[in-house]
Order: C-alpha cells, then structure tokens, then sequence
C-alpha cells in the first residue's frame, strides 16, 4: 500500500511539474512579439509520454495557437515592410492593421503592443497628410503674391501628383489651379512673364532680342 501511495504521489509530482513546465511554455508564447521570439518557445521538446488527457488537449491547444500566432506575427512583419506611397494605400494598411487586432489568439501583452504599432503607423500617415495640408495652405496664401517666374513655378508643383492630400484638400488643390489659371487670364502680361520663364536661357536670350526689336517697331 505504501508503494502504491508512493507511486501515485511520484505520478501527482510529474503532473504537477508538466503543468508548471506547460504554463511556462504559455506565458513565453504570450510575450513573443515577432516571429524569431515565438520560433523560441519550442513546444516540441515538451515531454508527452503519460501526459494525462487533460495536459495533452491542452498541450494540443497550445501548440494549434502558436500556429495561428505565427501567421499573424508574419502578417504583422509583412505589415511593417510594406511600402505605402499613397494616403490610399495607407489607409488599406491601418484596415489591415485593424483586422489583426480582431483575431482572438493574441495575449494582452501582444494586443497592447499591437495596438502600439498601428498608434505608431497612424502617426506617421497624418504626419504626412498634415505635411501635404501645410503645403497646400502656403501655395494658397502666396499666390496673388508670386511674379511670372514664381507661378511658372506653382503650376509645376500643382501638376505634380499629390498622394498625401486627403479628398477635401483634393478639392482646394483643385480650387488652386482654377484660381492660377484665372490670374493669369486676366494678367496677359504676368502670363507672357511666367510662360518666359519657362524657356530655355540660350532660347530666351534670342527672343528677348526679338521682342526688344518689336519694341523699338512700336517706339522709333
């Protein structure tokens, strides 16, 4: 009889110690936070033989989440990779990053750094999209200021691709290049400055002299 409770207390020991062994396992799945840190916790070298039934589903549980956990680490690497030249696409990477905080294998830990990631992203697009507003704001404010050489220059930077302007500022950019349209319209003058300005120097040294040719036609 006291070989049996022995036994049994050595049996009770074991279980005891593969359940310490087995939450340990879970807590450093529960801290990794890239994929080489979850590559760590190496389930495979838990012993299994006479894991009581309970011990193996959990064990299987554990082994089925660090499964679903490596996809999302990777998709989480992925996230941190990819290139967003545009205010669409940045918003396309803020909804992935949304989604991932949706899955339900992530420990507090992971969502809280998770969520730190996505804060962190968040910050740089509207550092961006500020950045492009402020542009924006300052063309606005000098254009009834600029000579032909300065609107020359202004309709180059209007023309170009703005990937960073949300819709509203789409729509003052467009205003913009109405209203320096509308300038020079009814500014001939101002308009032959800024189309002058665009030319060539060996080309513009040979009209000036024409034009100052014309000009003495007009005032012998």
């Amino acid at each position: 009889e006291k070989d049996i409770k022995a036994t049994r207390q050595l049996f009770a020991d074991q279980v005891a110690l593969r359940e310490k062994e087995l939450h340990g396992y879970t807590a450093r799945l529960e801290q990794a936070k890239t994929v080489p840190e979850l590559d760590q916790v190496d389930l495979g070298r838990f012993p299994r033989a006479g894991l009581p039934e309970a011990l193996a589903e959990e064990l299987q549980q554990l082994e089925q989440r660090k499964t679903h956990l490596r996809e999302s680490l990777s998709d989480l690497q992925d996230l941190g990779k990819t290139p967003w030249p545009s205010l669409a696409e940045a918003h396309g990477l803020l909804e992935r990053y949304t989604q991932l905080l949706q899955v339900p294998h992530w420990s507090e830990a992971q969502r809280q750094h998770l969520e730190q990631k996505r804060a962190t992203f968040l910050t740089q697009v509207q550092g961006k999209q500020d950045a492009a507003s402020r542009w924006l704001s300052e063309c606005q404010k000098h254009l009834t200021s600029l000579d032909g050489q300065g609107l020359a220059k202004l309709q180059a930077e209007l023309e170009r691709s703005h990937p960073f302007l949300s819709a509203q500022d789409g729509e003052r950019l467009n205003t913009l290049r109405s209203d320096l349209h509308q300038r020079l319209q009814e500014d001939q003058a101002l308009q032959i400055e800024m189309l002058f300005s665009q030319i060539d120097s060996r080309r513009r040294a040979a009209l000036l002299e024409r034009l100052q040719s014309m000009a003495s036609v007009d005032h012998p």
